[in-house]
């Protein structure tokens, strides 16, 4: 056996300890549960998840493309040691000032390699099973190699009943807040770790700052929160999914300032025809984010029609455009129940947006190639 040294914790008269351990180690003394076996205090594990930490701490899983992980896990699985093993104390003397002090150090005597066999189940998760797991040799990833040094930091009670193992379960998860995918996108961006995806995000940066923008202040960047605002991950979604900024971005050659004057400049033909402000939302679906979504997908169309027709991405371009939109489609979408329900889905309001950009194009390419919209304004 081999003494490893425990650091004693106590919150509100309830102790229990900090360990460092090799979870190559610990995983030989943990409790042998099949996957997918429902538990007492937690969810099933299961080995697609277990897999994948192996992957991540074996350097293989990539944060973008050009950035592999390092593989570190320095957050404490939660366990309870089984009546095989005993916290133990000892207390020591030692000088200090020239006075003789006394402390109780604690410690757990943990079974070398030969003895894993008459110890195996002497620990009990109570969260983190797979981060222990993903250390199996059973689903170790090769390139993680034995001579590799490895510890983590575990917490570890003993005694505990079926209800304070839950509630231990409960409030490591249940009552933990989901990092957004709106902050993880900041914190990559500092990072350098957005790859082609920087540029979306620099592009929302500007249509949030700038005065010539109908979104100033509206985009929710990071960790923001604004009143029926947009979230910055949303957004970026809508402006690459839609092939919008990769065209823009194109035509601008890279230019972030200029596909924010034409990106608003489109914004602004919305509000200007259909009596709207995204400054200033309303209950109109036009100013929610499916709004954005179904004009950002039909944007394409209409940069094909004025291409056509040679003419500049201005707000009077764009909305001598969509203003036909109505007579085409035959109703004011965002005020007909019997539309409503599509953009309440993304598929949906997706696939509406591509019909209408696309019946846009064909009415447009009726009027003949000599058709000005700008004449007599």
């Amino acid at each position: 056996m081999k003494k490893v040294h425990l650091t004693k914790v106590t919150q509100k008269n309830k102790e229990f300890f900090v360990m460092v351990l090799d979870p190559r180690i610990m995983i030989e003394l943990l409790e042998r549960v099949k996957p997918g076996t429902s538990q007492e205090a937690q969810r099933p594990w299961v080995v697609p998840k277990v897999k994948e930490i192996s992957r991540y701490v074996a350097g293989k899983i990539k944060i973008s493309d050009d950035y592999k992980a390092m593989g570190l896990i320095p957050n404490a699985p939660i366990l309870s040691i089984t009546k095989k093993l005993k916290i133990e104390k000892e207390t020591v003397s030692f000088l200090e000032k020239g006075s003789t002090v006394k402390r109780d150090n604690y410690f757990i005597m943990i079974p070398e390699e030969f003895e894993y066999e008459k110890y195996l189940d002497s620990f009990v998760t109570i969260d983190g099973q797979h981060r222990i797991r993903g250390f199996d040799k059973e689903y170790r990833d090769p390139l993680f190699e034995n001579s590799i040094e490895y510890e983590m930091v575990f917490c570890i009670f003993e005694e505990l009943t079926k209800n304070e193992r839950r509630e231990l379960f409960w409030v490591t998860n249940a009552k933990q807040d989901k990092v957004t995918s709106n902050l993880l996108r900041l914190i990559k961006n500092y990072l350098g770790l957005l790859g082609t995806s920087e540029l979306v995000f620099d592009v929302c940066n500007l249509l949030n700052d700038e005065d010539i923008s109908p979104l100033k202040g509206r985009i929710m960047i990071g960790s923001e929160k604004v009143t029926k605002g947009y979230k910055e991950a949303q957004l970026s979604k809508v402006l690459e999914k839609s092939q919008v900024f990769s065209t823009l971005n194109s035509l601008t050659k890279g230019d972030s300032e200029l596909i924010c004057k034409v990106y608003s400049s489109y914004l602004k033909s919305w509000e200007n025809v259909y009596k709207v402000s995204f400054e200033s939302p309303d209950n109109t679906p036009l100013t929610k984010i499916s709004g954005i979504r179904y004009i950002t997908f039909i944007m394409p169309s209409v940069i094909r029609i004025l291409q056509s027709k040679k003419l500049q991405f201005t707000t009077k371009s764009f909305q001598e455009i969509i203003k036909h939109l109505d007579e085409v489609v035959g109703t004011n979408v965002f005020e007909d129940d019997n539309v409503s329900l599509a953009f309440r889905g993304e598929g949906a309001t997706v696939k509406m947006a591509k019909d209408h950009g696309t019946s846009l194009e064909a009415y447009h390419s009726t009027l003949g190639s000599d058709y000005n919209p700008l004449e007599g304004i």
